[in-house]
């Protein structure tokens, strides 16, 4: 079998490639393989990331005639997958809709609480200053 993303390398036979250990642990399948090819997918998986300008997580769709079309994602082990990024932008939308609700039902005039941000994107709560626009006298 012959690897084009090899760049030249020697190719002499195909790779014998064997499952070392297979996990399932805090909602990851993870897999470790043993192989001489094992570098040279790591080689090949940095420069596809790199090349695509990826922080986190970059993914590609490819088609295979026997499996068809099929999505890949490459993701950093400490990044937050795309599924997590989205739980935690429904998770921050909740948490902004319910401050504004809050804001919305407080009475006018009655010294409510106003929100200012934090160092951390988050609203801290501050009493507003009550103050009366009537004149004395």
């Amino acid at each position: 079998m012959k690897l084009p993303f090899l760049k030249g390398r020697k190719q002499e036979s195909e790779p014998p490639m064997w499952l070392k250990e297979l996990d399932y642990k805090d909602g990851r399948l993870q897999a470790l393989y043993q192989s001489p090819m094992v570098p040279l997918i790591a080689d090949m998986v940095a420069e596809f990331f790199e090349e695509q300008g990826g922080t986190n997580f970059v993914g590609f769709r490819a088609w295979h005639k026997k499996l068809g079309e099929f999505e890949v994602t490459v993701q950093r082990m400490q990044g937050l997958t795309p599924y997590q990024k989205y739980e935690q932008g429904l998770q921050r939308i909740a948490e902004l809709e319910a401050e504004v609700t809050r804001l919305q039902s407080a009475p006018q005039g009655t010294g409510g609480v106003a929100t200012t941000p934090t160092e951390d994107g988050r609203a801290s709560q501050e009493p507003l200053a009550h103050t009366d626009n009537q004149n004395e006298g």
